[in-house]
């Protein structure tokens, strides 16, 4: 409609990338991006925010600095009042109740950072830490009202008056980017994704009383770290009995490989490897994460029973057999394990192992008749003897095998 006012986004001022490098330091980055024809030469600003969630801010109690490398503009070392031959001066400051970051270009058109349409500008990333190194929370917010903490200009290349949308001025002026009522700037926090997911916790016995307990994370927020408990099943009748999970098998405090990723968008997967006490118990993990506030979240449990050292299955592949057969067992775990031929008299016919250390998993030996052995029924006897376990003493498996001629 004839002399409405056309609204103009001119550019978008935009605090992201915001994470918890430590709990008492915030990491978050401030861009800005070309939204209209109006304008293509930055030339200045000043940016305000606080937390909206009532922390209060001081000098005294924090400090911020720029990482340079998170700049595409040039950013010079700032001396005096003189604005930089090229290149900007990049400021950050605290005062008593808000952050300020300040930003001042060079004097002529030709020295600034010129901004094609609809491209961004990383002014750069800061660090905000506490100096007493409480805890920091990433609830940032802009300083209002906007129109009197916040400022942003850009700087002509030309006279002006040959156009109809802005004040008069002369080349190398700088012009407030919202000159107009019509035309507005956009202020925004782009606050991290909240995706905290773990997967696949799990527990598996790998033998001699090692287990091995692992989980996965596809993305993490606000992660300090991991800690991993233990406790042992009780003997109960209840179809859900209570287990107190006492022990601390591993804590990111200790153990550099369950430090969290803070706040990613990816994650990693976590490995504890863990011995315990007895065989023949059920051991079960409780898996929890702390933030950088202090807070426990819990994620899950998993058990895992720990056989004790013995033969769980002997057989021979076939039977009657003529001159060979082959005897395969399994092992519950690591033994140390024998293997006599007896004849139907009880006579030792052939040692086929002699103690021999053999691991978890399965395994074989080969009977081989002698030539003067007749036929006939003969037994197999394995004997597994347990190498780290008192409690249980040995385990035999029988097998009768034919030998026909």
């Amino acid at each position: 409609m004839k002399g409405q006012a056309r609204f103009d986004t001119l550019v978008a001022v935009k605090v992201g990338d915001l994470k918890l490098v430590n709990y008492d330091s915030l990491q978050f980055s401030l861009k800005l991006r070309r939204q209209s024809e109006k304008w293509q030469s930055f030339a200045n600003g000043t940016f305000q925010l606080r937390f909206s969630d009532g922390t209060e801010l001081s000098p005294d109690k924090f400090s911020i600095e720029l990482i340079s490398a998170g700049s595409d503009v040039k950013v010079q070392p700032q001396t005096g009042w003189v604005l930089p031959d090229e290149g900007y001066y990049v400021t950050p400051r605290i005062f008593k109740d808000r952050i300020s970051i300040t930003v001042l270009g060079p004097a002529t058109f030709d020295d600034t950072y010129i901004t094609p349409r609809d491209s961004t500008i990383s002014i750069g990333s800061f660090l905000l830490s506490t100096k007493d190194r409480s805890p920091l929370s990433m609830n940032l917010a802009w300083v209002t009202p906007l129109d009197y903490y916040q400022a942003i200009a850009y700087k002509l290349q030309r006279d002006s008056m040959l156009t109809d949308y802005i004040a008069y001025a002369v080349p190398d002026d700088n012009l407030e980017i919202q000159e107009y009522k019509s035309d507005t700037v956009l202020f925004e926090i782009e606050m991290p994704s909240q995706c905290f997911e773990v997967h696949n916790f799990q527990a598996r016995y790998l033998g001699t009383k090692l287990t091995e307990v692992s989980w996965e994370t596809s993305c993490e927020y606000n992660n300090k770290g991991f800690i991993l408990r233990r406790g042992e099943l009780p003997f109960s009748f209840s179809p859900n009995p209570v287990i107190e999970y006492t022990d601390t098998v591993a804590t990111f405090r200790s153990n550099p490989d369950l430090i969290g990723l803070g706040t990613k968008e990816y994650g990693k997967q976590y490995l504890v490897y863990d011995t315990v006490a007895y065989r023949g118990e059920t051991y079960c993990y409780l898996l929890e994460s702390e933030d950088y506030f202090q807070v426990i979240r819990y994620w899950d449990t998993t058990c895992v029973p720990i056989p004790y050292a013995v033969i769980t299955k002997a057989w021979v592949d076939k039977n009657p057999f003529e001159i060979s057969v082959m005897v395969h067992y399994e092992l519950d775990d690591k033994v140390k394990i024998d293997a006599m031929v007896y004849d139907l008299n009880g006579k030792e016919v052939k040692q086929l192992l002699n103690k021999e250390t053999k691991e978890k998993g399965s395994h074989s030996v080969e009977f081989r008749a002698p030539e003067f052995a007749s036929q006939g029924l003969y037994q197999i006897i394995l004997t597994a003897y347990p190498i780290d376990d008192d409690r249980f003493e040995v385990s035999r498996a029988y097998i009768k095998a034919q030998l026909v001629r």
